[in-house]
């Protein structure tokens, strides 16, 4: 897996070894950098279900301040880790070994929130067994409007399968600004409209 753009162009990057994660494809990744390409720069970026980090290592070749990855498996950060240090990038990135509905329970609001999150949870999987359970992807909008992590007017990114998440218009303070498909998967945009 190769960094596409910024100033590490070309770089190659360490990934997870076996079938445990689904990076993100090349064209989604690519329409993603293509959709928040204005906001990037100076972002502080949170990484959810991050897998190799390539959102937010893309991210910080791109010009992105900071980024925190969060991926509950431990090889996962490793390879993160080992990438933030090839690069040189370990002062702008922190790699975190939790569960990432975990980190957003525990998220205490202060001053420094984040001006953009990218989420890639599981595929067609839901909180629980009961008929009603939340998919991980309601379950990320719910906690990131709850526990006001997103600073206002930022902006979270949700990859999703297109069959497993309808897409869903508002949550709280989140408000659908764009949807895009992309063979199975899907990326769609909320933006935290609260102002200052």
């Amino acid at each position: 897996m190769r960094i596409t753009s910024g100033i590490y162009k070309n770089r190659l990057i360490v990934a997870p070894k076996g079938d445990q994660t689904r990076p993100t494809s090349a064209k989604l990744r690519a329409a993603f950098f293509n959709i928040c390409q204005l906001y990037i720069e100076d972002a502080f970026l949170l990484d959810l279900f991050a897998g190799s980090g390539a959102i937010g290592l893309e991210a910080l070749s791109r010009g992105a301040k900071q980024v925190v990855f969060v991926d509950k498996q431990r090889h996962c950060v490793q390879c993160i880790q080992e990438n933030l240090r090839l690069l040189g990038e370990e002062a702008h990135g922190t790699a975190l070994c939790m569960d990432v509905l975990a980190y957003l329970e525990k998220f205490k609001s202060g001053p420094e929130k984040f001006t953009m999150i990218y989420a890639d949870p599981p595929y067609n999987a839901q909180i629980g067994k009961n008929a009603g359970a939340l998919t991980f992807s309601e379950k990320v909008l719910a906690l990131v409007d709850e526990k006001k992590i997103l600073q206002p007017n930022g902006l979270l990114y949700l990859e999703d399968s297109t069959s497993a998440f309808a897409e869903i218009k508002e949550w709280g303070s989140l408000r659908l600004k764009s949807a895009r498909r992309f063979g199975h998967s899907q990326l769609l945009e909320y933006q935290n409209i609260l102002s200052l």
